[in-house]
């Protein structure tokens, strides 16, 4: 499991900290000298994209799924330039960086788009669409 862990030994800069980005909520603990300790557990995603217009799709990996797609359909990204504007199809939940590359580049590796939709129809998390 990854996490991070941030000391503060200013109060008056804790709200800083939760302003940090927090997607699975904070731990925090007191210890006896009234030091603050922050542990944020990071989670990270492999995920699908699909174009609205072309149909095309893109499979990537982060630890923040909303701000990657935000950036993806800014065209921030040159893979996905001429399939925005795109949209999550799915996603995998995954502890660590390292798994999460390694899914990312065991789909990739699959040529056929039937077999990349059926292995995340099998591993991982539709969707809805809005």
């Amino acid at each position: 499991m990854v996490f991070e862990c941030r000391k503060i030994n200013n109060f008056s800069s804790m709200h800083e900290v939760f302003d940090f980005g927090i997607s699975s909520g904070p731990q925090k603990s007191l210890n006896n000298l009234g030091t603050f300790f922050y542990f944020r557990f990071m989670v990270f995603y492999v995920y699908l994209l699909t174009s609205v217009e072309t149909g095309g799709y893109y499979v990537g990996q982060t630890s923040d799924l909303s701000e990657r797609l935000k950036r993806h359909n800014a065209l921030l990204n040159k893979y996905t330039r001429k399939i925005c504007p795109c949209v999550l199809l799915y996603y995998i939940s995954v502890s660590t960086r390292s798994e999460a590359v390694r899914q990312e580049r065991y789909i990739k590796n699959k040529k056929k788009r039937s077999s990349i939709l059926r292995y995340f129809e099998q591993h991982g998390v539709r969707v809805p669409k809005n």
